[in-house]
């Protein structure tokens, strides 16, 4: 084209029959000059075009790369900043459970010091410290322990994990003696086929918990109980069955009311040492030739229901699936079983890092190291070891595991894995509130059934709160307090409702099973009050429920406040006085008016925790110094539990 082109401006040298129709000679002037004028713009076009072409092929990959390079630098630079020390230190706290003497914390103490420079993600309370043989080391009673969890988290940048160890039976640290509910064995649970026992124990066991102030149980234990005379399992009646599948549908009821009062449940110990022959307090074990595959079906079970959020895991060997190291120091288990096979994808607590089984066998710094790498999310350094106490035990680690990153033998991405499934489980569970959560869990605590003696299904916690809040108005009591009383009565009479058919004895017959019971209701004090109550609301007396007898006293009491008759008469005329309608004791709002007017009059218009326990020992037993304590500590436990939600509740609507 170009040498054409040039041929054409030269004048050209081709014959008059080679140059045809374009020859100049053969040209007029303007049409010569309109020919120049076309060629001049073709050439420049041409030249332009390949220029442009070899200048985006020597150009463009080069460019092209670079603006690539320099953009993935951005987005790294982004995406991947690098954390501050003082950041890294605090992530790494929060992998950090820890144990620490003092039933109080003052201000610079070594414990509060211990919080606010460690900042760790959880602590244990104990009763017994080990290594001074003595008790205690931080429960006295519940009091003292719910100031203590209180004192705890109010110097903590970060809310902690405040954990005990409550499985029941011989293993809690809430012990009766110190004036905490009596919780049975799991293996007295799991006897119970029905689940009732699991239920109820699990149910009371939650409410005191979070009346306290824990936020998470370090239980149940799922082990399955292979080996009965297992020192630390069987022999002390800690697991609920030697079949799996019973296992696994306990630990569902179990974990499930804990959790749904927001307890963190901790299920141990992965991945079972049920069939183990030796305590790993004392030593390492090896249960290579007694693991069952069974005992891996709890941990399967309770995750693919959705119940599985966090998991203990044990010091125990079992060469056929890692020949060098113990599961808690194992990638084999942690990350091949659990999270893969398994699926869980919550956090992964270790065992105390201080017991024998890890202590005999590594030093501290490459135990918590190993721990990491293989995927433990929280190592636990209780320092209640026989060895002694160490006051800088959370610091140490909290160092150990920084310079492990800073020397690159802890990746930074595993500490960022694990605080941040550390930190998603306390949103979860409401320990650390965000925007985004605090009103679906006010929602959530709002929507809950708030069933009565005799009503399943009649309310929801936040019409209860509501009925609870315009009661107030005329009896000066806290509704949570108000609440509380109606919690405590339904545990006791749920399951045991009765008819009267004998109104000259007071026999009844109990509707469960159809029992004839003596002792239905007090004949010379309340079965002519209850006739006449009957009569006037038109229902038949025959086929009116009321509460059956328990072991002592009697039955006869009526509707969702419990009243026995003769007391609802004292209260009938106040009632309809406030409300201008027939006083009746089955309906729910005249039933929490004759409750909170009772229970004010009894003391519980003080607001103290004093008068409230006054009054709810008067309303059970009609005195202060009868034995019944129980059920005034009770109510006690409950309402602190109540009062969580009410303030929950009430931040959300702020």
């Amino acid at each position: 084209m170009v040498g054409a082109v040039v041929g054409i401006l030269s004048g050209g040298r081709k014959t008059a029959s080679s140059c045809g129709a374009l020859c100049l000679h053969e040209q007029k002037p303007n049409q010569v000059k309109k020919l120049k004028i076309i060629a001049l713009t073709i050439l420049i076009l041409g030249i332009t075009i390949i220029l442009s072409l070899i200048f985006i092929i020597w150009r463009n990959p080069l460019s092209g790369f670079l603006r690539s390079q320099n953009f993935a630098a951005q987005q790294i630079a982004t995406n991947k900043a690098e954390i501050t020390d003082e950041q890294l230190k605090n992530e790494i706290g929060q992998m950090i459970i820890t144990g620490f003497r003092g039933t109080e914390i003052l201000e610079n103490s070594d414990v509060y010091k211990m919080i606010t420079d460690v900042k760790p993600g959880g602590v244990v309370l104990f009763d017994y410290d080990v290594p001074s043989n003595s008790f205690p080391k931080n429960i006295v009673n519940y009091e003292q322990t719910k100031k203590l969890i209180s004192d705890i988290q109010k110097y903590s940048a970060t809310p902690l994990f405040v954990a005990v160890d409550a499985e029941g039976g011989n293993v809690n640290r809430l012990k009766q003696k110190y004036g905490f509910l009596p919780i049975v064995s799991e293996q007295k649970m799991g006897q119970d086929k029905t689940l009732q026992t699991t239920y109820k124990e699990s149910t009371d066991l939650a409410v005191e918990l979070r009346g306290l102030g824990f936020n998470m149980n370090l239980a149940p234990v799922v082990d399955v109980n292979i080996n009965p005379k297992n020192p630390i399992i069987g022999a002390l009646g800690r697991s609920f069955s030697s079949d799996a599948k019973e296992v696994s549908k306990q630990a569902k009821i179990f974990i499930d009311n804990l959790q749904e009062d927001d307890i963190v449940a901790v299920a141990k110990h992965f991945p079972g040492q049920g069939s183990a022959t030796e305590d790993s307090h004392d030593g390492q074990v090896d249960i290579t030739n007694t693991y069952k595959d069974e005992e891996l079906l709890p941990y399967q079970n309770l995750n693919n229901d959705g119940f599985l959020k966090a998991v203990m895991v044990a010091h125990i060997i079992n060469k056929n699936i890692d020949k060098n190291y113990p599961a808690t120091l194992s990638d084999v288990f942690l990350q091949n079983i659990l999270r893969k096979q398994v699926g869980f994808k919550g956090v992964i607590i270790s065992d105390d890092m201080q017991m024998a089984a890890i202590s005999k066998n590594y030093n501290f710094d490459e135990a918590i190291i190993k721990a990491i790498n293989a995927g433990i999310d929280m190592v636990t350094v209780l320092n209640n070891s026989p060895k002694g106490y160490d006051k800088d035990l959370a610091l140490k680690t909290r160092d150990i595991i920084f310079d492990a990153v800073k020397s690159g033998k802890i990746k930074e991405q595993r500490i960022t894995e694990s605080y941040n499934r550390i930190l998603n489980l306390k949103k979860e569970f409401g320990i650390v509130y965000s925007a985004e959560n605090i009103k679906e869990r006010a929602t959530r605590i709002k929507s809950k059934n708030f069933e009565l003696i005799g009503e399943t299904n009649a309310l929801t916690f936040g019409e209860a709160l509501e009925i609870a809040k315009e009661v107030e108005k005329s009896a000066v009591i806290r509704p949570a307090f108000l609440l509380s009383i109606f919690q405590e009565e339904l545990k006791l009479e749920k399951f045991d409702m009765c008819y009267l058919t004998n109104f000259n004895t007071g026999e009844g017959v109990r509707v469960a099973d159809g029992k004839k019971l003596g002792r239905v209701m007090k004949v010379d004090r309340d079965i002519q009050n209850f006739l006449e109550i009957a009569k006037e609301l038109g229902k038949d007396p025959s086929k009116t429920l009321i509460t059956c007898p328990m072991s002592f006293g009697y039955g006869g009491a009526m509707g969702p406040a419990d009243f026995i008759p003769s007391t609802w008469m004292r209260y009938k005329d106040k009632i309809e006085k406030i409300t201008g309608k027939p006083a009746d004791p089955w309906n729910i709002h005249d039933a929490f008016l004759a409750a909170g007017l009772y229970l004010s009059e009894s003391g519980a218009n003080s607001k103290t925790r004093k008068g409230e326990w006054n009054s709810a020992m008067i309303y059970f037993s009609g005195s202060t110094s009868s034995p019944y304590t129980w059920y005034a500590d009770g109510a006690i436990m409950i309402s602190d539990n109540i009062q969580q939600n009410i303030e929950t509740i009430e931040l959300a609507e702020k």
